[in-house]
């Protein structure tokens, strides 16, 4: 599990054929086209990610979060339809424009993903992994997006992480359990990251 603890590892985004339009795309092309989304960018750069906006604001209202969450959410549905799952969804790689907007960065674990089939690598990071992840169970792609999408929301509106431990061993075990304390602040609309993988599979109907 060496690589669900390594924060460090990077590298390019490798795909080798998505069918895109009627061709069959280089990953150099594929990552330009990623960046034509307002709430996608490909490159990294300095500016500050949503860690740092939680860091200096604490946890948000949700009539404030919802606007960082439809942005997430657009994101990763414009990625899914695309068949490329980003496999490292945290507030490290969420960073804010200029503007204030909500952007997915840093693909280096994301992967081209059959909706039919699966996915067998096994990476993410220590508070953010699916419990396929922690299972070491095939996946389709989006499920893992979405939990990791779920995390985050909770981080944002609650300001901790919905899963804690000292050990990574009991960190994990609360994970497959999928059992979380939501504080009473929340709306009743509010739901719990969902265990059940099926129910996962799509960003669709996780915001309203």
């Amino acid at each position: 599990m060496q690589a669900m603890e390594s924060y460090s590892l990077e590298r390019t985004v490798r795909v080798k054929t998505l069918e895109l339009n009627g061709s069959l795309p280089t990953a150099e092309l594929l990552v330009k086209t990623l960046g034509y989304h307002p709430h996608v960018m490909t490159e990294p750069d300095d500016s500050s990610s949503l860690l740092d906006y939680i860091i200096a604001h604490g946890r948000l209202r949700e009539h404030a979060a919802r606007k960082f969450a439809r942005q997430i959410a657009s994101a990763l549905a414009f990625c899914h339809h695309r068949r490329i799952v980003h496999r490292n969804i945290k507030l490290e790689n969420i960073i804010l424009s200029p503007t204030g907007d909500a952007r997915i960065t840093d693909f280096g674990l994301s992967a081209v993903f059959d909706p039919q089939g699966h996915l067998s690598t096994y990476c993410g990071t220590s508070y953010f992994p699916a419990p396929e992840m922690i299972f070491q169970k095939p996946y389709v792609g989006p499920e893992i997006d979405v939990w990791g999408f779920g995390v985050v929301l909770y981080i944002l509106v609650c300001g901790r992480v919905p899963f804690d431990a000292h050990g990574i061993d009991t960190l994990h075990a609360k994970i497959k359990g999928g059992s979380v304390e939501y504080p009473f602040h929340l709306s009743p609309v509010q739901k719990p990251p969902r265990s059940n993988a099926y129910h996962r599979l799509r960003v669709k109907g996780t915001i309203i």
